[in-house]
């Protein structure tokens, strides 16, 4: 059976910790999972990879000891059904807008009565039928989750309607919500930092989780302490799911910095 490490981290009281993964590439995705992480989001978004693509890349995640999450720009039920017939545990919609748009999200993960998620025993989920389907389901029911991204004004305005809408975590998108509020892209405006906190004090009051993504903080330039500072004060506010690095990031960083290091030498 498929274990939900996130679910696992949260039910003990915990904090759990991912990172994002961006290329095509089923190495990345079993090294970030071996390395200990506990779940591992597959960008379907901005990576270089489609649903199909992403089949192998959560076979990878699973076999490296961590949860697959993925990333979805589209969330009509027929996407969503094909990532969780894949093996995802998390489907994280971006761009959602309003609470009925997520209700209908939710209850696309979800089989009947409670959802519209079509039925089939023959899934990777029961391991193409080893598994007994009822067993799957029961699992589903408690494991499967829903994240969203708030990263638009129009999500702003039906936060409310969002929070009620039966998600179980969201994430404020800062970079997006800039751009939707006119503010080019500057995450630290404080009118992006107050709908951030407004936001998230809503959220943490109703007991839904809220992603910390902290890929944004320059690996390449800091030490981990940094990060574990940027961890606790997040905590402080009530987040419990936090992301961190990704590998384009520590890639690119790791390249820049050994390089940047020679050049300088004689």
């Amino acid at each position: 059976m498929l274990i939900n490490k996130i679910r696992e981290v949260l039910d003990a009281g915990g904090t759990t910790v991912g990172t994002w993964i961006n290329m095509k590439s089923p190495e990345a995705c079993e090294a970030a999972a071996a390395a200990g992480f506990d779940f591992v989001v597959l960008d379907a978004e901005h990576g270089g990879f489609d649903l199909e693509g992403a089949i192998e890349l959560i076979r990878a995640v699973e076999a490296g000891g961590a949860t697959p999450v993925i990333r979805l720009l589209d969330s009509s039920p027929a996407t969503i059904q094909k990532a969780l017939e894949a093996g995802a545990a998390v489907i994280f919609v971006s761009e959602v807008r309003t609470g009925e748009e997520v209700s209908k999200i939710v209850q696309s993960t979800k089989y009947p009565p409670a959802g519209r998620r079509g039925s089939s025993p023959f899934i990777r989920g029961t391991m193409h039928g080893v598994i007994d389907w009822k067993t799957y389901r029961e699992w589903a029911k408690r494991n499967i989750m829903v994240w969203v991204m708030i990263e638009n004004t129009e999500a702003v305005e039906n936060i409310d309607s969002i929070l009620a809408s039966g998600v179980d975590a969201i994430c404020v998108g800062p970079t997006d919500l800039s751009m939707f509020m006119g503010l080019e892209g500057d995450e630290q405006h404080p009118a992006v930092l107050k709908a951030e906190s407004r936001i998230v004090k809503l959220a943490v009051d109703k007991g839904i989780d809220v992603i910390a993504d902290l890929d944004c903080i320059k690996a390449g330039e800091i030490e981990p302490e940094e990060y574990m500072e940027a961890v606790r004060a997040w905590q402080k506010k009530g987040c419990r799911i936090m992301t961190m690095l990704n590998d384009r990031k520590c890639l690119t960083d790791a390249y820049k910095r050994v390089l940047a290091k020679y050049r300088e030498s004689p």
